[in-house]
């Protein structure tokens, strides 16, 4: 109810008075992270009414890759799909630097699962990789993403923006 929210909201430790405490770079972090937060609910929700205004797949998918590439502020978005009958995830269409190439890369065995990607993907997990040069992370990465997408690790002053390769969202 409105009484316990609001004793919430002014209850110490609360969000706003750890920002407080915050230094001024992580200060900037965190509303950097509150703003994409706030971003991809927006894009989620425009998705839902494109869906149902009844937009062909392929509109929805492209208009859903833009979105998610401007909110991350991404050097490249991939889009990929199941593939039934291949048992994969396979990349569909992509969104910014070399994104077609990149697209092309993701062939994603799921039976059974050969890597991390196909790991994620099996159990349906919303994930995010920070740091795909992390010893546990870059062996279970395939080949072919080192290879080809040469992707490392992001630096310090730019933790609160989703803007480099390094980052993975699987789902």
């Amino acid at each position: 109810d409105a009484d316990s929210q609001g004793a919430l909201a002014s209850a110490p430790g609360s969000a706003d008075q750890t920002s407080a405490k915050l230094s001024p770079q992580a200060r900037r972090a965190e509303q950097a992270r509150e703003r994409m937060h706030q971003g991809l609910s927006q894009t989620l929700s425009e998705v839902e009414r494109w869906a149902q205004s009844g937009v062909p797949f392929d509109t929805l998918l492209n208009r859903t890759a833009q979105a998610l590439l401007d909110i991350l502020r991404a050097q490249r978005v991939v889009v990929c799909l199941r593939d039934g009958q291949a048992a994969a995830i396979v990349g569909r269409l992509g969104k910014g630097h070399r994104s077609q190439a990149a697209a092309a890369c993701f062939q994603v065995p799921l039976d059974p699962p050969r890597d991390v990607f196909g790991i994620l993907c099996t159990h349906g997990k919303d994930t995010l990789i920070s740091n795909t040069q992390d010893p546990v992370i870059a062996q279970r990465l395939p080949a072919w993403f080192h290879r080809e997408l040469r992707a490392g690790t992001r630096s310090e002053e730019h933790t609160s923006e989703l803007q480099s390769r390094q980052y993975l969202v699987c789902r």
